[in-house]
């Protein structure tokens, strides 16, 4: 089986085990969005040269007085890559939004394991939007939701 009918056999299996509002496939059938509601969800995008998986959802536009300080914060997140369970931060342009993503194998994954890996995402994922929107906290609130070795690479 190819990389590729893999990925599809799994999105077919994810949707249900995780109880998602749906599984979107791109016309070139190499993304998904898996849509946590009708507002919300995830990316998944498949590099079949490479066999590997890049998850990525938007935490956030941060205003423009936090950025300095967000920004040095997400240079000390991914410099700390051994406890983030392999996600990274990132912007989607320059003064634009706060992208969480996360690189995967392909190979061995199966529905079980992805849907570790995606409920763990999505914690991280929820304590990264709220250090972008400025919670009480900021920085430090980011401890407590922030994966360790919780995502299983």
């Amino acid at each position: 089986m190819s990389v590729k009918e893999h990925m599809h056999r799994l999105m077919s299996e994810i949707g249900p085990l995780l109880e998602l509002a749906a599984v979107i496939e791109s016309d070139d059938g190499d993304g998904w969005i898996l849509a946590i509601d009708e507002d919300d969800g995830v990316l998944v995008e498949l590099d079949d040269e490479e066999g590997r998986i890049f998850l990525s959802a938007e935490a956030g536009v941060p205003d423009d007085e936090a950025r300095p300080g967000l920004y040095e914060t997400l240079l000390v997140y991914n410099a700390q890559w051994h406890a983030s369970g392999g996600v990274r931060m990132a912007l989607d342009e320059p003064g634009g939004a706060v992208v969480q993503m996360l690189e995967l194998p392909a190979a061995g994954l199966d529905a079980s394991r992805l849907a570790q890996v995606f409920v763990a995402f999505l914690q991280a994922l929820s304590g990264w939007r709220a250090v972008v929107a400025g919670s009480p906290g900021g920085a430090d609130s980011l401890d407590a939701s922030a994966p360790r070795s919780g995502i299983p690479v």
